[in-house]
């Protein structure tokens, strides 16, 4: 059975998705990655395999997941990017989007950006990271934690792109959370701007091909 490190929404992309299974060893490893790719549709790519411990689970053994969530700003939309990056025709301030960001950083319960029923399951989630940045006409928000929940990146985005459209203050990110604040309507950004980008586990070290380039 193979077991993956976690799932997306529909639409979301995975730059870094690892997967274990149990294997008998009678398949060579080396003939392993070319023969999976030769079954494979072209959206999928398999980059490497190795051999793990008994006791490693790509979804248990995760430490940090980190996505990233790409918006192309401007008043047209372009058709070459229409799959990999949310279209804003509205531009967005980034100090704002980068202050909201902050707000975010450490452990908190996130039950207000959760497409799942809070009563349900545990919400606290801890944020190692954050940041916003920009590439010509592009926005992009990078967040890590050891998991998330449902929906929980898209959401973030949705209320950083209202931050930066100077609908709300950045420190909506922190009331929401509270309570101190009212969750906006229409938070949810799409998936199609979300890509998981990296999984890190302990020990393991994996050379992936250079990042995704979004030229202007």
């Amino acid at each position: 059975m193979l077991t993956g490190a976690g799932r997306t929404d529909s639409g979301v992309h995975a730059r870094h998705q690892a997967a274990h299974y149990d294997s008998d060893g009678r398949f060579p490893l080396d003939r392993l990655v070319p023969a999976l790719n030769a079954n494979l549709p072209g959206s999928i790519r398999v980059l490497n395999a190795r051999v793990v411990p008994d006791d490693f689970s790509a979804r248990f053994s995760a430490v940090r997941r980190e996505y990233r969530y790409f918006i192309r700003t401007g008043p047209v939309s372009s058709p070459f990017f229409t799959r990999f990056a949310w279209h804003h025709p509205r531009p967005l301030a980034l100090a704002p989007m980068q202050e909201a960001a902050a707000h975010w950083l450490g452990t908190h319960d996130f039950a207000a950006l959760c497409a799942d029923d809070p009563a349900e399951m545990k919400t606290q989630r801890t944020i190692l990271a954050t940041d916003v940045t920009a590439h010509g006409p592009f926005c992009c928000f990078t967040v890590a934690a050891p998991a998330f929940l449902r929906s929980q990146v898209r959401r973030m985005v949705g209320l950083l792109a209202g931050v930066g459209r100077g609908d709300w203050p950045p420190v909506t990110a922190r009331d929401v959370l509270t309570g101190a604040a009212a969750r906006p309507a229409k938070l949810t950004a799409p998936a199609n701007g979300l890509f998981l980008w990296a999984i890190t586990y302990p020990g393991i070290s994996d050379d992936l091909p250079g990042g995704l380039i979004f030229p202007g």
